[in-house]
């Protein structure tokens, strides 16, 4: 009965995720190159028309670091509402 009078469209809201330890606390090493690249890329995001960025190159020359310390500033700065990050590689496991 109550199943039949209620009205269900929406029970429940997913808790966005978050991104709780600064890169820089897990041995982060902020570069001279890489804070100007980061600073670079800081300021790209506050453009009100760019949504999604892309970081790609070879392996070991620190992509995912330096995407997780943007994640990070990007949260800490409020510049986003949610900070996704997805990661793909070659080989699909």
């Amino acid at each position: 009965q109550v199943l039949a009078e209620g009205k269900f469209d929406t029970i429940s809201y997913r808790v966005p995720a978050q991104v709780t330890v600064p890169p820089f606390g897990r041995g982060y090493e902020a570069l001279d190159s890489r804070t100007s690249m980061l600073n670079e890329i800081m300021l790209t995001l506050k453009n009100p028309s760019i949504f999604i960025i892309g970081v790609y190159g070879m392996g070991g020359v620190g992509k995912t670091a330096l995407v997780e310390q943007l994640a990070w500033q990007a949260k800490n700065d409020r510049l986003f509402s949610v900070v996704a990050n997805a990661t793909i590689t070659d080989s699909p496991d």
